[in-house]
């Protein structure tokens, strides 16, 4: 559970740095991969981030490789070609009862960071 609570750890960070960098936040994850296939994993990953993580009908990297193909042989905008290929499977929300611990031991996580000098601009 460490390793997969640390590792959705550095998923919220990044999220959260990318989120400062454009100016957006809140936005749905899409898993792909053989572990997009675990519950468990997608769930912490929503409970960690905050953010809703999706599970597509097909979420083998291949598939994502095909949406592409179709948008460039086409000439098609590619955000309308994968509206209309890409089906989702099943959503995993982010869960208010988990909330308060991960943020707390997310923020020790960053702080555990800090001290150790790798992330020296992320204060908690």
């Amino acid at each position: 559970a460490a390793c997969l609570q640390g590792v959705a750890f550095t998923e919220r960070l990044a999220y959260e740095i990318l989120d400062r960098a454009t100016g957006s936040s809140d936005g749905d994850v899409y898993a792909t991969g053989a572990a997009a296939r675990s519950d468990l994993w997608l769930q912490v990953r929503a409970d960690v981030t905050g953010r809703t993580v999706i599970r597509p009908a097909y979420p083998d990297a291949a598939f994502g490789s095909a949406v592409l193909a179709v948008a460039g042989l086409h000439g098609e905008d590619l955000w309308m070609v994968a509206t209309n290929m890409v089906r989702v499977e099943r959503s995993f929300t982010p869960s208010d009862q988990h909330a308060f611990v991960y943020g707390e031991w997310y923020e020790k996580f960053k702080w555990l960071l800090d001290q150790r000098g790798y992330l020296p601009e992320v204060k908690t």
